[in-house]
């Protein structure tokens, strides 16, 4: 169904999505977000969305309600008896498939601040110990973690609930100054240029990439939301000198110069039948 008859679709009449209500509600239910309900139930964004607000249901109402639901479990791992088990973020990131700061997180929602335990120092120690990093990243690359790790990811829940606490962290002016002078260090910069640079020799890698690239982009919508934004960025005058300024010092480069002058004599080869 194309973009058009998908906005049609979500202006007609109620009683024309009526065969769909059960189906978006299902899956709804099952936790499923927009664009999943979408593939599977074949009509648009727009239609999904009434049959929800018709329904009194709402992704946000259905996100709060999912976290409140989790921060109260949280809770009652963390605390000491007799009021919870007295397991430490770890074990509870461990067990839940979450970060040890997203526990902490969910506990200072839930008024607990002053009940968080200092209790990270031990963890700090262990990983001071050669012996056991060694140990944990040998158990982490075994084909066992990383299924669970895989299991975990594919979870749509779990992946929802990885969305959440991204969205609320970035909505911290300083969590968002904190990291932006991290992305800015030379230090940070290599380490991702190297790891980027490993990554690409993976010639698996290199494929998953090209694939989903190349999905992407046979999306029309993708493919001029993206234009729209690359002239839309071209139109800043700033930008332009400073791309300007980047090829000036490219062509600097004798190297680059090289590898340009030997690009372009391979096109010339490669479109020798056509001019002959």
């Amino acid at each position: 169904m194309n973009w058009y008859n998908r906005i049609k679709l979500a202006d007609r009449p109620k009683t024309d999505l009526t065969p769909y209500y059960k189906e978006v509600i299902d899956f709804f239910n099952k936790g499923y977000n927009i664009k999943q309900i979408v593939k599977e139930v074949s009509i648009g964004e727009g239609a999904v969305y009434k049959i929800l607000r018709d329904n009194n249901l709402s992704f946000e109402k259905r996100r709060q309600e999912k976290r409140e639901e989790m921060d109260k479990k949280i809770s009652k791992l963390y605390l000491l008896p007799p009021e919870g088990k007295g397991m430490s973020t770890i074990e509870i990131g461990s067990q839940l498939g979450i970060s040890a700061t997203t526990v902490i997180a969910a506990l200072k929602r839930r008024g607990y601040e002053d009940k968080i335990r200092k209790g990270g120092i031990g963890i700090k120690k262990k990983w001071e110990d050669p012996e056991y990093r060694q140990r944990m990243n040998e158990m982490r690359r075994t084909p066992e973690h990383r299924q669970k790790m895989k299991d975990i990811w594919d979870s749509p829940e779990r992946r929802e609930k990885h969305r959440d606490v991204m969205r609320e962290l970035w909505n911290d002016p300083e969590h968002r100054q904190k990291m932006k002078n991290i992305y800015k260090t030379p230090e940070y910069q290599q380490k991702m240029k190297s790891k980027m640079k490993k990554q690409w020799e993976d010639p698996e890698f290199k494929q998953k990439v090209v694939d989903y690239m190349k999905k992407q982009w046979e999306d029309p919508e993708f493919r001029q939301k993206r234009e729209d934004e690359i002239k839309k960025q071209w139109e800043s005058p700033e930008l332009r000198q400073e791309m300007r300024n980047r090829m000036k010092e490219r062509w600097k480069d004798p190297k680059y110069r090289q590898e340009m002058s030997d690009m372009q004599k391979r096109q010339w080869e490669e479109r020798g039948d056509f001019w002959s």
